[in-house]
């Protein structure tokens, strides 16, 4: 069964203790820091600006996405359901070691030493896209993991750029040709008297499973103005490199 193409908003949590200290938690659970528990309040203005509302937030059931979800919903106060599909990476032997330990998996997809294969990953992901889009007629919201958008993005053939704690994403249906079916949006804060937004899609070391990008800044001057400080901004995000292995 293929994911249905529907409209969907999709979130990393906030930043946590093992991400500030360059270390691969993977199933284990680590908790947000303060600076992720920051990072989440600020996310609720702009679900207040969203023309379309999401009617459930769906999380894992890791306490980083749990509680990053929990406070995304004291704006929106919607249903919500605990996943442990959309889990990240069990990441076996590398969990608890440092980034430059994982780069085979984390800048390439060599399987972790007893944890998850990729193809395991990608295939309960894709479940709990499925399940996900099934719940109400308004769009999910979707709080999980950096791997998770990985993934995703490797079950229609392509990679992804990697993601930033607390980025709200927004997929919208396209017709388009190609492998992806969704048109993808950003939404983040600028300078009011900025005529231009600076949008860079690669972001800077946002996940362990984020490959560098050679991407430089692009000025778009395509936003759309949401509130004199949040704009909705087009983002490559998905689209931006095939899968050579």
């Amino acid at each position: 069964m293929s994911i249905p193409v529907r409209h969907f908003y999709m979130i990393r949590h906030g930043e946590t203790e093992a991400n500030a200290a360059k270390i691969m938690a993977g199933s284990l659970d680590s908790p947000l820091n303060t600076k992720g528990l920051e990072q989440a309040q600020k996310v609720q203005p702009v679900l207040e600006t969203l023309k379309v509302k999401p009617g459930i937030i769906i999380h894992s059931h890791l306490s980083r996405a749990r509680d990053t979800a929990n406070i995304l919903n004291q704006t929106l106060n919607i249903p919500t359901i605990e996943d442990p599909d959309i889990a990240e990476l069990d990441a076996g032997e590398w969990e608890g070691k440092s980034y430059d330990i994982c780069k085979p998996m984390t800048c390439g997809w060599q399987n972790p030493p007893g944890g998850e294969t990729f193809d395991q990953f990608m295939h309960r992901v894709k479940r709990a896209k499925i399940n996900a889009m099934r719940h109400t007629d308004a769009p999910p919201l979707i709080v999980c993991h950096g791997g998770v958008f990985r993934a995703f993005a490797k079950i229609f053939g392509i990679n992804s750029f990697g993601v930033r704690n607390c980025h709200l994403y927004e997929f919208v249906p396209c017709e388009q040709k190609g492998p992806f079916p969704w048109k993808t949006f950003h939404y983040e804060y600028y300078k009011p008297d900025d005529e231009t937004l600076l949008c860079d899609c690669s972001m800077e070391v946002m996940t362990p499973m984020a490959r560098p990008s050679t991407h430089k800044p692009v000025l778009n001057k395509k936003s759309q103005h949401l509130t004199p400080s949040i704009r909705r901004t087009p983002c490559d995000l998905f689209h931006s490199c095939q899968v050579s292995s």
